[in-house]
């Protein structure tokens, strides 16, 4: 076993380092407070050419980007619960601080960790990783994370930062009190099915890849530009439902999701310059709404599936020509505009359909 946490430590390190909640029942009194302030004693005894060897845990001593020396865990060996220390103390010498947890760290059967007053969150998530994490508590002193039902937040609870992969929940409303849902936080979870993304939120950080989820409602309309990959690479996604708000789409938010067959974009969308729909081969229908006034040339490619396409203003948007529909569609898809506008769409590549129907 020793010779798999030596592979794993020569792998590359993670160097970073006012209402009451409606939906979320805070952490218990005390539960925080549980949080172990261990220091970590190793001697020549648990040395190794690689790091130090104590307690079935695999600990290194590195100099960070930022120039300081700190301790990184690169295997928590096969505990289902543990503490991350706040220091590491050499031949009982000199103390090095905990830096960070390696992206690849060995913790196969960990469920519960425990992260110390000094732990700082990186700029990504670090925890997706373990397969089997279903909770994470924070110690009550940290002055920059806090745990809220097993979740890590900001120490304000403003930033939503992590959902272990193993939490147990189908339906999951995120709290009100978010304003951000931060990059990778549901990274590979496993049990979440559907979520509900509060009026409040104002960011949403690519945070949904690998996820189970099936359906999603975003009942925000503060993010005026829907960017990135925002709901991408989601291979359970079925259905998603947007709230007015949003006035213009420049990120490939669904590709890959294979399996999505509803999307109800918000009235109020205006412009739409990404390739959205990328591999998006289940959507048989799709509309577009009234307002929108340009579209890039491929932000319709991917839909294989496509039978019926709305398009709800009187006038065509800009952007489309015969390059952003395949033949099949032309031939078998229906095209559905508004009464009394036959001849705003008798242009190209609009009158290419052969199946028109107004409605």
């Amino acid at each position: 076993m020793k010779k798999v946490y030596y592979l794993l430590a020569m792998l590359p390190l993670l160097t970073c380092c006012g209402s009451d909640e409606p939906n979320v029942t805070d952490v218990p009194k005390g539960e925080e407070d549980k949080v172990e302030q261990i220091v970590v004693n190793v001697g020549e005894e648990d040395e190794t050419d690689l790091g130090y060897f104590k307690d079935d845990a695999f600990y290194k001593i590195v100099k960070g980007l930022d120039g300081t020396t700190g301790v990184v865990i690169a295997s928590m060996g096969e505990h289902k619960e543990y503490t991350v220390p706040v220091s590491l103390v050499l031949n009982n010498k000199r103390t090095y601080y905990f830096k960070s947890i390696n992206y690849y760290c060995y913790a196969p059967s960990l469920e519960v960790i425990k992260l110390p007053e000094n732990y700082e969150l990186g700029s990504d998530n670090t925890f997706y990783s373990f397969d089997q994490l279903k909770r994470i508590v924070v110690s009550s002193a940290n002055n920059t994370i806090r745990s809220i039902d097993g979740i890590l937040y900001s120490k304000d609870k403003k930033d939503l930062l992590v959902v272990p992969k193993q939490y147990d929940m189908q339906e999951f409303v995120v709290p009100d009190y978010v304003t951000t849902i931060g990059r990778r936080a549901f990274y590979y979870n496993q049990k979440i099915q559907s979520i509900v993304i509060p009026e409040n939120v104002e960011k949403i950080d690519e945070p949904f890849a690998e996820t189970n989820i099936e359906t999603v409602e975003v009942k925000t309309g503060k993010i005026k530009t829907l960017s990135g990959d925002m709901f991408a690479h989601m291979p359970k996604l079925k259905r998603i439902t947007f709230a007015d708000g949003p006035t213009e789409i420049t990120g490939n938010l669904f590709v890959s999701d294979k399996n999505l067959k509803q999307v109800l974009l918000p009235s109020t969308l205006e412009k739409i310059n990404a390739h959205l729909f990328a591999y998006c081969s289940s959507i048989e229908e799709l509309v577009i709404p009234a307002k929108v006034s340009t579209m890039s040339t491929g932000s319709l490619d991917g839909l294989s599936s496509l039978a019926r396409l709305h398009f709800q203003g009187a006038t065509p948007p800009k952007g489309l020509n015969e390059e952003s529909f395949t033949t099949s569609q032309f031939k078998n898809c229906v095209l559905y505009i508004p009464k009394g506008s036959a001849d705003a769409y008798n242009i190209e590549p609009f009158n290419k359909f052969k199946n028109i129907e107004e409605e």
